[in-house]
């Protein structure tokens, strides 16, 4: 383990490849516990994707061949996935099908890296209990058609109302996530302040600066620095598909009246 960990990690530190990580839940031997710390084990390593599978009895595999060494449940049905083992009840993996489900929502699509680096500075959960207990959360709530703006609402209402984090500075870090993988460059409802010191900003920024002909920028006002955070929608980065954040001081608090 301490051998794969560093060659993910030597990977990961070059920044040329996409690493995606992929655990099992189901497999013999592992319980809730040990599932738990092999997840956070594979998070640390901040892998691009962390996919969370199921374990699958298929015609020939050991597991479902002796059924006396290994009584698990599974479904009927392909792909015949592991409902219940000797050492994770049903309700341990329905548990890991909301972990799963806000995993990929949240991180895996790679909309909120930004967020959740906040996130995590700020809340003494670890990754699994964060994902696990949003999973809950998301279970709870109608999931059906929800746009990414609605997704975004919700994850702002959500975090922004746990202990230890300021909503302000959430808000702040969302907008810049938003900026990186949207190029439309559109600040969802819940995220927007209708401000008219961003056109001044704006204008300013040009100004000083300039505008790349034909590109497409976004912009967005960053109460908690006092600036004024742009991209231009050019040279998204490969492995992470991101758009390059860059930050213009502007005094934020001045009174444009």
């Amino acid at each position: 383990m301490d051998r794969l960990k560093e060659n993910i990690s030597a990977l990961r530190l070059k920044g040329n490849t996409h690493i995606h990580i992929d655990l099992i839940a189901g497999l013999p031997y592992e319980d809730m516990s040990s599932f738990i710390d092999s997840f956070n084990t594979a998070f640390a390593l901040r892998p691009h994707m962390l996919q969370l599978g199921f374990l699958k009895l298929l015609h020939g595999s050991p597991m479902r061949e002796n059924p006396q060494q290994f009584p698990c449940e599974y479904s009927q049905n392909p792909p015949y996935e592991v409902t219940k083992t000797p050492w994770l009840s049903e309700k341990d993996l329905e548990q890991l099908h909301h972990t799963e489900h806000a995993l990929n929502k949240l991180y895996n699509r790679g909309r909120f890296r930004g967020t959740l680096a906040y996130l995590f500075s700020r809340m003494t959960e670890n990754p699994f209990e964060l994902f696990c207990r949003f999973g809950v959360f998301l279970s709870q709530t109608d999931q059906n058609q929800k746009s990414l703006d609605d997704f975004t609402a919700l994850v702002f209402s959500y975090f922004s109302g746990q202990s230890n984090v300021d909503g302000a500075l959430l808000r702040d870090y969302m907008v810049c996530d938003r900026l990186a993988t949207n190029a439309s460059g559109r600040i969802p409802e819940a995220l927007r302040i209708d401000d008219p010191r961003l056109k001044l900003a704006i204008r300013a920024l040009e100004r000083e600066h300039g505008r790349k002909k034909g590109i497409k920028r976004g912009y967005a006002l960053l109460y908690s620095e006092n600036c004024l955070a742009y991209t231009d929608y050019e040279d998204k980065n490969p492995v992470t598909g991101e758009y390059l954040i860059s930050k213009y001081p502007f005094d934020v608090n001045f009174d444009a009246r």
